[in-house]
């Protein structure tokens, strides 16, 4: 989950820099440029956080055992939902 923690980490400290820029244009433009600065903070946060569940599951099928944790599943989970 370090991406995801990377992703969050991406969208505060950008949207703090594009904040700051703002409001030393103009004396209300952090209020002003606010929901576009928090889009696009969000905008670059989630293009890192989106690459947590790809991470995820590749660590889960090609890990090492990942043909244990397989069978796990596979026998916890009831035969209508294999």
């Amino acid at each position: 989950m370090d991406m995801m923690a990377k992703g969050f980490a991406k969208v505060f400290s950008d949207y703090r820099e594009r904040s700051d820029k703002s409001a030393r244009k103009k004396k209300d433009g952090a209020l002003r440029d606010g929901i576009e600065n928090w889009t696009r903070a969000m905008g670059k946060g989630m293009s890192i956080s989106g690459k947590a569940p790809y991470k995820f599951a590749r660590t889960v099928t090609r890990g090492r055992g990942s043909k244990q944790l397989r069978r796990t599943v596979r026998a916890l989970i009831p035969p209508p939902l294999r």
